[in-house]
């Protein structure tokens, strides 16, 4: 199986994200429709059901990428503002044991590529 094959079956049946919340401690919060809160590079973030946004916050407001359940979120460079469009149930993982185990397991290459595909 090439890579890319088997990074897309990986992403559709939402691998990682089961491999995640089943292997790692997290802090369960839920957040109220329209709450903002502010995700940086210490934690993994999960989805699990609602739906999440992050805002464009320039010259231009909008909105620049959009997260469901099942999503993962982690910001690769600066902290992230989000919010929720409805009420909303997220996961927070501590990054760095994730990254080790992920790396161990040599899936830290698939979690990187959702990453980035979103």
């Amino acid at each position: 199986m090439k890579y890319i094959d088997y990074h897309d079956y990986m992403h559709k049946d939402a691998i990682i994200y089961a491999y995640l919340q089943n292997n790692f401690p997290y802090i369960r919060k839920r957040i109220k429709a329209w709450e903002s809160f502010t995700l940086d590079r210490e934690d993994i973030l999960l989805v699990k059901s609602g739906a999440i946004f992050e805002e464009v916050n320039g010259k231009k407001k909008g909105i620049a990428r959009c997260f469901f359940s099942k999503s993962l979120i982690f910001p690769t460079r600066d902290p992230i503002v989000l919010k929720a469009f409805e009420t909303s149930e997220i996961c927070f993982i501590n990054a760095e044991r994730a990254f080790g185990k992920l790396e161990e397991d040599q899936i830290l290459s698939n979690f990187f590529l959702q990453i980035a595909e979103k």
